[in-house]
């Protein structure tokens, strides 16, 4: 085993004279491979969706699958923004149409529409939406406040408005909201 001190590496004609520039090379991919990890960090991962004619998004930690809206079962005597109950994976899951949360008009959905299961630890239900976008990364320094004129009772439910206009909902506000809780 060779050891080396400082006098050794920088010694002229020496096996290890290149040593510091190998060391030097390292501390910086090193470094770079730091600031990846801290730019990764400041991001959030979020499922986009349109909704009327917004663009929409949870984050993806609340969003345990996206469904087809297929196998759905009406219920009688349940509020108007219960779409019904469907079977995934053996469990009996309420749909619901948020668009009454965030006061948009109600037209009937497409039948391209598709379901996003939110889930928490307390709780979990269908989300009827017009179509997914996809999973974007975006900066937290990009999600600014709800704008000033939002008002009435959508605003408890936006975390906040990205750069490009994408709405982020408050998963856990919608989840936690007495009126989607049937007991």
């Amino acid at each position: 085993m060779v050891r080396l001190n400082e006098d050794s590496i920088d010694a002229p004609g020496s096996d290890a004279s290149g040593f510091r520039e190998i060391l030097r090379k390292r501390a910086e991919e090193l470094a770079k491979v730091r600031e990846e990890q801290e730019t990764a960090e400041k991001t959030i991962s979020l499922v986009a969706f349109e909704l009327g004619n917004e663009r929409y998004a949870f984050e993806v930690q609340y969003v345990r699958e996206v469904r087809m809206l297929v196998g759905i079962t009406p219920l009688p005597h349940v509020p108007s923004f219960v779409v019904g109950i469907t079977n995934v994976r053996g469990r009996v899951v309420s749909v619901v149409d948020i668009r009454h949360l965030l006061g948009l008009s109600i037209t009937p959905f497409e039948k391209r529409a598709q379901m996003l299961i939110l889930e928490s630890p307390e709780m979990s239900f269908g989300v009827l939406v017009n179509r997914i976008c996809g999973v974007e990364y975006v900066p937290v320094s990009d999600i600014q406040e709800a704008p000033v004129n939002t008002q009435g009772p959508n605003k408890k439910f936006i975390k906040g408005v990205t750069c490009s206009g994408l709405i982020l909902l408050d998963e856990l506000a919608i989840l936690s909201d007495p009126s989607i809780h049937l007991e």
